[in-house]
């Protein structure tokens, strides 16, 4: 994946077990490290149909100007007490903006 410094949105991580998307019922929470900054489901997070949404503001984007290459880091702790985290971390490549305003 490659996001551009100053762009704020979601990112989508489909999460799968055993090639079945997890259902929201069986979640109690999820955790997600965008390079360093932690945020949760239920709370900052979003997760719909299978599909993680992880809210990036341009602020953040903005931050990672001295970085390449960041790394997302998933961990999802299940209703029956199970915690499994996903077994390789996410690439995301930084691609520089020209602007360094936030809109």
């Amino acid at each position: 994946m490659i996001i551009k410094q100053g762009d704020a949105y979601l990112i989508p991580i489909a999460l799968m077990m055993n090639n079945t998307s997890i259902s929201d019922k069986d979640i109690e929470v999820i955790e997600v490290f965008f390079g360093t900054v932690r945020k949760t489901y239920p709370g900052e997070i979003t997760y719909q149909n299978g599909v993680l949404f992880y809210p990036v503001t341009q602020e953040e984007t903005l931050a990672l100007q001295e970085e390449k290459t960041i790394y997302m880091d998933v961990r999802v702790k299940f209703t029956n007490g199970s915690c499994i985290g996903v077994p390789e971390k996410l690439r995301v490549d930084v691609a520089d903006a020209t602007s360094l305003e936030v809109l």
